[in-house]
């Protein structure tokens, strides 16, 4: 089944979810549906499904000039097969970073999902608050945290940092 994803939409360019001009990936359906959420339209299941090739050979011509992709939703660790799957394509596509969303914690996702996470530059997780909007650099609310995963991860919130003049914390 990992080759199959429900997608709820693409997109390029996007410059709100990350460093640059970056690909957005939304994945369709979230069981964790967190109050407030402005991603309703993600929240059920998927209806219908396609290839994580159909996804990756769509975003192609995009690749070349990405800054990155970012993963959203709906919750992209609903999909866990698939989701890693993608992640390996993006890898292999030489995609330049990777940052995905969660509502899941990041204890969680480092006990059950550590394939995905070695794919994944930077993950912003927790489940968004809305009683905690306080600004929050990249995120919803402000209990949700940022993890680099990688030394390209690193260099994403160097740039962010320099970008903005504030650290995102």
């Amino acid at each position: 089944m990992g080759d199959q994803i429900g997608i709820n939409r693409l997109h390029f360019p996007i410059t709100a979810l990350g460093p640059g001009r970056r690909i957005g990936i939304w994945l369709q359906g979230c069981s964790i549906r967190c109050p407030g959420c402005m991603s309703l339209d993600t929240w059920a299941p998927a209806k219908t499904t396609i290839s994580v090739a159909d996804v990756l050979e769509r975003i192609s011509p995009w690749l070349i000039e990405a800054d990155g992709v970012t993963i959203s939703g709906g919750e992209p660790f609903d999909q866990p097969e698939a989701l890693l799957t993608l992640l390996s394509g993006l890898r292999a596509k030489q995609c330049r970073s990777i940052l995905v969303y969660s509502g899941y914690s990041l204890d969680r996702l480092m006990a059950t999902q550590r394939d995905a996470l070695a794919s994944i530059d930077v993950l912003i997780s927790e489940p968004y608050l809305a009683d905690h909007t306080a600004p929050a650099l990249l995120r919803g609310s402000s209990n949700q945290r940022v993890t680099c995963l990688t030394d390209r991860g690193v260099a994403m919130w160097r740039e962010i940092e320099a970008t903005t003049g504030r650290a995102p914390a």
